[in-house]
């Protein structure tokens, strides 16, 4: 932040000639994801003392919301132009490119983020971004190597994704790199806060100050290259759903939440981030771990490993739809790499016996580990409109995926599921009024997708007569022939709901037209209602029909009266 505000309080003067130095270490020169994260999600900023993340990500969340310094460290419009998006939403069925500079501060703003000062980071960075040095006055340390947050995606389920950019772990590469005219750049391979706490970093700095820049420093490079080159190995361990991860290297050292709920990073190198109910954690790919799962409720979770090199992902492993039986539950795994023994040991009770075993839901590689795009589905039917109860509603679905191919699917009618060869549903079977279809997918890569549509049953004087019958021959009306005495009654309301609609149809503006038409559905009304329904009633008494009969019938009549 230090080197926006000086960039600011530069361009502000009337003069740089009193300016000796100025050495830039780790600014987020067109600001950082990170802080979209923070304001977003929540972030500790990389606040540590003594191994221990002191600052509450949820804390600072709320804390943030009105912060304008906050906001003035989010990615700018340059950000956009010379390093790329860092928003992607795959909730939709629209394969998203990712999130223009516009529609991601609509994002936030829609997302309840404080609109002005969104709008006035923006205008803060319009104001800096320019700033081109003052030649061998600037000098720029930039932190690199360290897996950083340069994007997020949200996928269905509560899912995220992030995206892996070199930085320092809180600044891209890219953004602490992009400040022209400057004596000199240095490269370091460490943390944002190591930039100026390593002794490496601590030399250049203080070689800068003696006027003797160009003296060599151990593990300090004036070359890019040194950076984007590497071939550093990472993994990176991620939890969805209810489940709290916890990491420990081979000498035990730990990484994750403490008795507190304070994160403590034990592990060397090591970071972790929380969105929402997804947790992730970076750990050097030199070591074994065991990861623990502790749930929180009850339900499902989703856990991966992905090995990266760089920046590119290489291989990944997911165990999908883990099953919780309770808070109670806890999961642990022994990961000695992708290519080893991958059993997850579970523990429903949470009474320190292992009850099962699980083996990876997929195992990907190459292109298919770096797939991020779910499956594609597309719903034919049924669509959202109103079906009537006499109706045999089908279901019709697509599912593909051109990337890491479809893992699973399933169908779900409101809150059960559909077996998959079932591709119809009886709506005489259903109540009337609103309906969910919904369709979920997993590909081979771990990566969610949902459609729903939403669409209503409903009843018409036809449909009302289709479940009589139907009633009839379930043998719910349970007097031989009665159907016939409600059937006559419906066909009385018939002739006058078809009266009514060919005088509406004329649009007869007459006076007494429009009374007799009031007449008639007063007439319906009474018919329909007052008899009809308290007839319903008698009849279910005396047992001439049963208690589905009467419940399938009243609800079919009083749709009728108020739709």
């Amino acid at each position: 932040m230090g080197g926006l505000l000086v960039k600011e309080y530069l361009r502000q003067a009337t003069s740089t000639a009193f300016l000796d130095k100025l050495i830039f270490a780790g600014t987020p020169q067109l600001g950082a994801p990170k802080a979209f994260k923070a304001l977003t999600y929540g972030d500790n900023f990389d606040f540590q003392v003594a191994g221990l993340d002191i600052l509450n990500q949820a804390r600072v969340k709320a804390i943030s919301q009105n912060m304008p310094a906050v906001y003035e460290l989010l990615p700018s419009q340059q950000y956009f132009q010379d390093i790329g998006k860092y928003l992607f939403d795959y909730r939709t069925g629209v394969n998203h490119t990712g999130f223009s500079f516009a529609s991601t501060s609509q994002f936030m703003k829609d997302s309840g983020r404080n609109a002005s000062l969104v709008d006035r980071g923006a205008a803060f960075h319009q104001q800096i971004d320019g700033f081109e040095g003052l030649g061998d006055k600037v000098y720029n340390v930039a932190g690199c190597k360290r897996s950083t947050i340069g994007g997020i995606r949200l996928y269905n389920k509560g899912k995220f994704g992030l995206v892996v950019a070199d930085g320092d772990g809180t600044v891209p590469l890219g953004s602490a790199n992009s400040v022209a005219n400057v004596a000199r750049h240095y490269f370091l391979a460490t943390d944002h806060t190591g930039l100026i706490k390593d002794q490496n970093g601590i030399d250049v700095i203080k070689n800068i100050l003696n006027d003797t820049p160009d003296e060599v420093v151990s593990g300090v490079s004036q070359d890019i290259g040194s950076c984007t080159d590497h071939n550093a190995f990472t993994y990176l361990f991620g939890t969805h759903s209810p489940v709290v991860l916890h990491v420990y290297d081979s000498q035990g050292r730990h990484t994750g939440p403490d008795v507190n709920g304070d994160i403590e990073l034990g592990i060397p190198g090591s970071d972790y981030e929380t969105i929402e109910d997804n947790n992730f954690v970076f750990v050097p790919g030199n070591d074994t771990y065991r990861a623990v799962l502790d749930a929180t409720a009850s339900g499902t979770a989703d856990f991966d490993i992905s090995s990266y090199t760089g920046t590119t992902v290489d291989s990944k492993v997911n165990y999908l739809q883990i099953p919780l039986a309770s808070g109670q539950t806890s999961a642990e795994l022994s990961f000695s790499g992708i290519q080893n023994n991958l059993d997850l040991k579970l523990d429903s009770n949470g009474d320190g016996t292992v009850d099962s075993t699980l083996v990876p839901s997929t195992t990907v590689t190459g292109d298919s580990a770096a797939d991020i795009e779910p499956s594609q589905i597309v719903i034919t039917s049924p669509g959202a409109k109103e079906y009537l109860r006499s109706e045999i509603l089908p279901m019709t679905v697509g599912v593909t995926d051109s990337g890491s191919g479809v893992k699973s699917w399933s169908k779900q009618f409101d809150d059960r599921v559909i077996p998959a060869a079932t591709l119809s549903v009886d709506l005489f079977f259903e109540k009337l009024g609103s309906h969910v279809f919904k369709v979920s997918a997993y590909d081979n890569a771990g990566n969610p997708s949902e459609r729903t549509v939403v669409f209503t049953l409903g009843a018409s004087i036809d449909s009302t007569i289709s479940d009589v019958n139907r009633a009839a021959s379930l043998k719910w009306i349970t007097q031989k022939g009665f159907e016939k005495q409600l059937l006559a009654d419906l066909s009385a309301a018939i002739k006058i709901e078809k009266v009514i609609e060919f005088l509406k149809d004329k649009n007869s503006t007459k006076p007494g037209v429009l009374k007799r038409i009031e007449r008639l559905e007063k007439r319906l009304d009474k018919v329909l209602g007052k008899e009809f329904l308290k007839a319903l009633e008698t009849h279910y008494k005396k047992g001439k029909i049963n208690v589905q009969a009467y419940t399938l019938l009243t609800e079919d009549i009083n749709w009728l009266l108020n739709h």
